[in-house]
């Protein structure tokens, strides 16, 4: 639970000085990947913490979309960073489906009968 609430402080913590920053840079139009990257890392830790991979794909695939979305957007692209966070969401409804039908439960290989 420690590391739970300490990722959840920690994500609104970023997400507020993040914003700030971009706000002071005249760059707002960039926050929603900002969003996104940093709600993707605030997941890594809960692979550790829950003893639970899922987490650590989940997580680390959304903070690369939403890392890409504030590069591409702060080169210019319009509409980049509210793209790539529509895209950040998209990827974990499809994790979150994946893991609900099982797909991360580790297999179990069948011994041959001798």
């Amino acid at each position: 639970m420690v590391v739970y609430v300490g990722c959840v402080l920690g994500e609104l913590i970023v997400i507020a000085a993040g914003s700030g920053a971009l706000a002071a840079a005249h760059r707002s139009e960039l926050r929603p990947a900002l969003i996104a990257a940093v709600v993707g890392l605030h997941f890594m830790p809960f692979a550790w913490a829950f003893d639970e991979r899922t987490f650590l794909y989940l997580g680390g695939a959304v903070a690369v979309i939403g890392a890409a979305g504030l590069l591409v957007g702060a080169l210019g692209v319009a509409h980049a960073a509210d793209a790539m966070a529509v895209v950040a969401g998209l990827l974990m409804l499809a994790f979150t489906t994946m893991f609900a039908a099982g797909r991360f439960v580790p297999r179990v290989h069948e011994q041959p009968v001798a």
